[in-house]
């Protein structure tokens, strides 16, 4: 899910918004550099470099997938023109730096920030390969669906300064691979990885070749909250994909819902969505030992607006059984030897 890092986060877009032909290109200048070369989906790049109070990938390191990258791009996609103020390169390069800013927290920023996350979710869904994947008949863009990852960021950032000038006003949606889980205001140092074919790491995800170490396993809390948990050793659920519950669901069914857990007849409206994406995951003849269950975003959906934050979470039937180590992504879902779990992690399970 997108990671809520500065504008220079990490997306991919394709378009270029440039100059009309009339006039020439504006020159580097001591304070807008040369615009650097656009990516491409799919691209993947092996470095980062600080942006204002954020980092942003080194669009002049691109490397074949199957060397050593830091980033993987997903989409470029432009910014909308009501969303971009100024006309003069200079005016250009200072909205982009107002965008760009972690600690900018105004209304441009955050209108910004909302419409991209809700474009680069979908885009990292569908490089993963889950184009076609629909929740109650909405596609992933309308539904804002994004995979899971651990020790990985979905990134956003702005395009540099020196194509902002040029009226190339564009962002970009990424994968950011790190070393592990920091506390919530630390960045995770980056972490490169390798390819095993020339497509990104990401384009793997529904197979045996994505990296377990990031995949998101978890411990269910009798709060109905998950307790993140690596997936090599037994786990009560793994992690598959977020979704916003108010275009699947409709808005009097989540607004229903207040801070307490649902009951059992509103999960199992709200686990249904989840149980009929599993095959999409896991396989048409997945064990039917296996469920899934959704878990509300944390604090309730009173608190988060207009987006109801929802995660969807494969388990077993028997609450009394965790999940083995290892994935079930993959082709490792046609039968499951299921693990005895203590009595003491059942209870919010058998609630639902």
């Amino acid at each position: 899910m997108l990671r809520g890092r500065g504008v220079a986060l990490i997306i991919v877009g394709l378009i270029v918004a440039g100059c009309d032909g009339s006039s020439p290109s504006p020159k580097p200048t001591a304070t807008i550099p040369a615009a650097k070369p656009v990516p491409e989906a799919g691209q993947c790049l092996a470095k980062e470099v600080p942006d204002l109070d954020d980092f942003a990938p080194d669009l002049d390191t691109r490397v074949d997938c199957t060397e050593p990258h830091v980033y993987e791009m997903s989409a470029v996609l432009d910014m909308p023109k009501r969303l971009v103020k100024g006309t003069t390169p200079e005016e250009l390069v200072a909205e982009r730096d107002k965008l760009a800013t972690l600690d900018n927290d105004d209304e441009a920023r955050r209108k910004f920030r909302e419409y991209a996350g809700r474009q680069c979710g979908p885009s990292h869904t569908k490089a993963a390969g889950l184009s076609k994947l629909e929740l109650n008949g909405k596609s992933i863009e309308e539904a804002t669906v994004g995979v899971v990852l651990r020790d990985a960021q979905t990134w956003l950032n702005l395009l540099d300064a020196g194509n902002w000038a040029e009226g190339n006003t564009k962002f970009l949606c990424l994968i950011r691979y790190s070393k592990g889980i920091s506390a919530a205001e630390d960045l995770p140092d980056p972490k490169p990885i390798r390819s095993r074919s020339r497509n990104p790491v990401v384009q793997s995800f529904l197979t045996k070749d994505f990296p377990l170490r990031h995949r998101q396993c978890a411990r269910l809390e009798a709060n109905g909250r998950a307790e993140p948990l690596p997936c090599d050793t037994p786990h009560q659920g793994e992690m598959l994909f977020g979704f916003d519950a108010r275009p699947v669901l409709g808005t009097k069914f989540v607004q229903s819902i207040g801070l307490d857990q649902p009951s059992k007849e509103e999960a199992k409206t709200l686990n249904r969505p989840c149980i009929d994406a599993l095959p999409s995951f896991l396989g048409a003849g997945y064990d039917d030992d296996l469920t899934a269950v959704a878990l509300i975003g944390g604090g309730g959906w009173a608190a988060r607006g207009g987006f109801y934050p929802t995660t969807c979470i494969v388990v077993a039937r028997d609450s009394a059984l965790h999940l083995p180590g290892g994935t079930l992504i993959g082709g490792g879902a046609r039968s499951v030897d299921l693990v005895p779990a203590g009595q003491s992690q059942v209870a919010w399970l058998r609630s639902r």
